[in-house]
């Protein structure tokens, strides 16, 4: 229970340190895969259980370019193992850990005031330069966009769900 509490007040103090230390994905790819899943779980605890979700998204993590660096990690090779430690009915293995990046990236994507147009243009560019037939397995990023125009007519409002099954 002290944690829920201490969760639903989550929100990023110093930006600068943050920006240098949490969003080293390089220097997180290298430590053991609980830490590796702690740290990915924690942008959907800023993002969707803290009761400062648009302030950390709005003040913080949108100046940062979270999406951007999220996508950046997909592309890279640092998140390739299987998370052992969490009870899977497949055989004892666990699922992979790309999965939590692609949830963290849900987590950005859906978060109150997110998914502006840099974040479109980025999403697009990345699935555009990354969608191609191939013989592994397919990773199914579902990503419906829904527009909805305000009174403005320069202006609208879009919408994600975001599903990740890895």
């Amino acid at each position: 229970m002290s944690r829920l509490i201490f969760s639903s007040q989550s929100t990023i103090i110093n930006p600068p340190a943050y920006r240098a230390l949490a969003l080293d994905f390089s220097l997180w790819s290298h430590t053991r895969i609980e830490i590796q899943r702690a740290h990915l779980e924690h942008f959907g605890t800023l993002l969707r259980i803290s009761r400062y979700k648009s302030f950390n998204w709005g003040q913080r993590m949108k100046k940062m370019g979270i999406i951007r660096r999220l996508l950046f990690v997909l592309l890279g090779d640092g998140y390739k193992g299987r998370d052992t430690s969490v009870d899977n009915r497949n055989a004892g293995t666990g699922p992979l850990m790309v999965s939590y990046v692609v949830e963290a990236l849900g987590a950005a994507l859906m978060a109150p005031g997110a998914f502006g147009k840099d974040d479109v243009k980025a999403v697009v560019a990345y699935l555009a330069a990354n969608l191609h037939e191939c013989e592994s397995p397919p990773i199914d990023f579902s990503i419906f966009l829904i527009y909805f125009p305000t009174h403005s007519p320069k202006h609208g409002r879009y919408f994600a769900s975001f599903n990740s099954q890895i």
